[in-house]
């Protein structure tokens, strides 16, 4: 029990640097101006760091001595309802965002109003999300809660000790 509790506290601080400097080379990307998702620098260089901070920020939430903010925010029902209906909505998300964009952003006026930058994203993501919601339940109640039912029928495997 002692060797897992050392190896959980190394995997702690290691995490707690990964984090740091992930985040820093993600904020320096940033304000260089590289990252943007059609460059191929962002898809080679600029996603390793968003994967890395998750990686550890997850092994922070699961250490022995977590960090309360990390593991209250992780732990929160938010994130929980988007883990759930996430494949639900990655499954119609490309249909809903290509609809509203044509029908409602896709005005000059709208363009004008908001710019074409981050406020724009935040905007339409706004837009689009609370769309996509009700359509994810859908798809959940009416598709993906009966395939996974399916699982009653498979025995849970049990590694050999």
């Amino acid at each position: 029990m002692r060797g897992l509790k050392l190896r959980w506290e190394a995997i702690g601080r290691f995490s707690k640097w990964v984090s740091l400097v992930g985040k820093s080379s993600i904020f320096g990307l940033y304000c260089s101006g590289i990252w943007s998702y059609d460059r191929p620098s962002t898809i080679i260089y600029g996603y390793t760091p968003v994967a890395l901070v998750c990686g550890a920020l997850l092994c922070l939430a699961q250490a022995p001595q977590r960090h309360l903010l990390i593991a209250s925010t992780l732990g929160n029902s938010v994130p929980r309802f988007f883990g759930k209906y996430s494949y639900s909505a990655h499954l119609m998300h490309l249909t809903v965002r290509a609809l509203i964009r044509d029908a409602v952003f896709s005005a000059a006026v709208v363009h004008g109003a908001l710019g074409s930058g981050l406020f724009y994203q935040f905007v339409f993501y706004a837009t689009v999300t609370p769309t996509l919601i009700p359509l994810a339940q859908l798809s959940w109640k009416v598709l993906e809660s009966h395939f996974l039912s399916l699982t009653r029928f498979f025995p849970e495997y049990q590694c050999p000790r």
